[in-house]
């Protein structure tokens, strides 16, 4: 149960980030015909570069439950099944510290820009919690989505020492 919702979970990642892709190229657009007709809008650099960051958070969480991300094999192809679980381990491990801190502080941060009503210093004069908000739920989701693979990792590996020690399935 707890598996098929975090699994709708990254693919809801998927979909918000397209969007931000999709929105992206709408600001572009838009900046392309305002300055054809000579208009100037306000903000549409910093909104294209808010966007992209939660892009990036949302993708990255269904990018790796799509295992779709890069991986080095040249080292991990070269060790037994011990090692390789163990190196496994280890960098998911590593990863949920980084990432979450990452999304420790990008809540933080949007926190504290809520709780001072930070304005941007750009022409745009918007409310910084507002795309801080975008980024920090990619970040927390990315943060989610290690470390639900990191307790299935270990899981399965209890499960393979357990069944090798004979004490059933």
């Amino acid at each position: 149960m707890v598996n098929a919702f975090l699994f709708r979970l990254y693919a809801l990642c998927g979909v918000v980030s397209g969007l931000c892709i999709v929105l992206i190229a709408l600001v572009v657009l838009l900046r392309v015909v305002s300055r054809i007709l000579g208009y100037y809008v306000p903000g549409l650099t910093e909104i294209t570069g808010y966007l992209m960051a939660a892009s990036g958070g949302f993708g990255m969480a269904y990018a790796f439950h799509k295992n779709s991300h890069i991986r080095v094999s040249m080292v991990i192809d070269r060790l037994g099944e011990k090692g390789h679980a163990l190196l496994n381990l280890a960098c998911l491990a590593m990863a949920c510290l980084i990432v979450g801190y990452l999304a420790s502080y990008l809540i933080d941060m949007t926190r504290v820009s809520y709780r001072f009503d930070d304005i941007s210093s750009g022409d745009d004069r918007i409310k910084l919690w507002m795309p801080q908000s975008l980024v920090a739920c990619g970040f927390a989701a990315f943060f989610v989505c290690l470390c639900h693979y990191l307790v299935m990792t270990l899981a399965e590996a209890v499960h393979v020492v357990s069944r090798r020690n004979g004490e059933g399935l």
